[in-house]
């Protein structure tokens, strides 16, 4: 079954007037899997994936994760988890930890201003 297919027998089993979001990669691979330039490609850091957009808070704001901002601030995750308040760190459940891309600016301008 091809994804086209699949995305279709999906969205039917939908009630009427249901909103769905799709990722850009999703979208594009239900269409034939065409690529357009520009297109994010597989990175080696992520094992062979594709590169995953941040996530967004409900304002539309970027969020990265404890790894992301780790990577983003050349320290462990450890350090990012330890630091999570001064760094901005927004609890989305129990278990999901999320960075405001401004927050963490704030945090980098504030450490810079005080050397």
């Amino acid at each position: 079954m091809t994804a086209a297919a699949q995305l279709a027998q999906a969205l039917a089993l939908l009630p009427p007037g249901t909103a769905v979001t799709l990722s850009r990669e999703v979208l594009l691979e239900a269409l034939g899997g065409n690529r357009t330039p520009g297109s994010p490609e597989s990175d080696d850091r992520n094992g062979g994936r594709p590169e995953t957009p941040p996530a967004a808070s409900t304002n539309g704001e970027p969020m990265l994760t404890a790894k992301e901002l780790a990577r983003q601030l050349n320290v462990s995750e450890r350090y990012v988890y330890d630091h999570q308040d001064q760094l901005g760190g927004r609890r989305l459940s129990p278990r999901l930890l999320r960075f405001p891309r401004a927050a963490v600016q704030r945090y980098l301008e504030q450490r810079r201003a005080s050397r």
